[in-house]
């Protein structure tokens, strides 16, 4: 980019060289209609460089419209249009110029020299201009990219995690059901052993039948604590897959 200001600084200064060099001629009428003309020949080729950048974007505009189906189609026609336009303003500036070089040619033929260092001139900055152009395509292309990749590695991240919750569930979610289910079969069964002692109970001391109640309480207690545990990593299970549910969900 630094070569690139530098070339056209001094592109400028052979520009002012150039003026230099023709407000030095002697024939002051020519002199100041040559000028006038070759300061419209430059003011023409920057308003067509101008242009041509502005058609360039908006041609890529078109062409990003054109290929989405849900592009609004009087907006796509209307863009067209517009590049319809833009190129019949550069060819009218060219012809400008074009007429404007003729004329010169055909009438300073003494001054064609002159004429010519700036033709080239003009040609070499219009290449300035048009690389600088290419350079922001690519500049733009270039994010793009780059944005393209960060979704995609973020959408692989997303990916990989909802991978290793899914796996983490499928390892441990069955073993965890399993144990509940033992827990509460262990359950009933105490359930049913304190009824079939209390329907019995003229068959046990009451030393006997106090021991049994106070076995089967604290089996029943220490199986609560279980209980209440269980309870808590089952609701923890429930939110992991409410998590994972809402990311497997088609996203609105």
């Amino acid at each position: 980019m630094e070569d690139q200001k530098s070339e056209l600084k001094n592109l400028k200064e052979q520009l002012k060289c150039l003026t230099i060099q023709l407000n030095k001629q002697s024939d002051i009428p020519e002199r100041v209609e040559l000028s006038k003309l070759l300061r419209e020949i430059s003011t023409l080729a920057s308003e067509i460089l101008a242009q041509k950048a502005l058609l360039r974007e908006n041609k890529a505009t078109h062409q990003i419209l054109r290929s989405n189906p849900l592009s609004n189609i009087s907006e796509v026609k209307n863009l067209q249009n517009l590049i319809l336009e833009q190129k019949e303003v550069n060819e009218n500036l060219k012809n400008n110029i074009l007429e404007r070089l003729d004329y010169a040619s055909k009438n300073f033929k003494g001054k064609i020299t002159l004429q010519n260092q700036l033709k080239r001139l003009l040609q070499k900055v219009k290449e300035k201009f048009e690389l600088k152009g290419k350079i922001k395509i690519i500049t733009n292309k270039r994010n793009e990219i780059q944005e393209e990749y960060a979704g995609i590695t973020k959408k692989l991240s997303e990916d990989n995690s909802l991978t290793l919750k899914i796996k983490y569930l499928e390892d441990n979610l069955p073993g965890k059901i399993e144990n509940v289910n033992k827990m509460r079969t262990k359950l009933g069964q105490l359930r049913a052993q304190i009824q079939e002692i209390k329907l019995n109970q003229e068959d046990y001391s009451q030393d006997v039948f106090k021991e049994k109640i106070a076995e089967i309480t604290a089996e029943n207690e220490k199986l609560a604590g279980v209980k209440e545990s269980m309870q808590k990593e089952l609701k923890s299970i429930e939110e992991e897959i409410e998590k994972v549910n809402k990311l497997i969900s088609p996203r609105h």
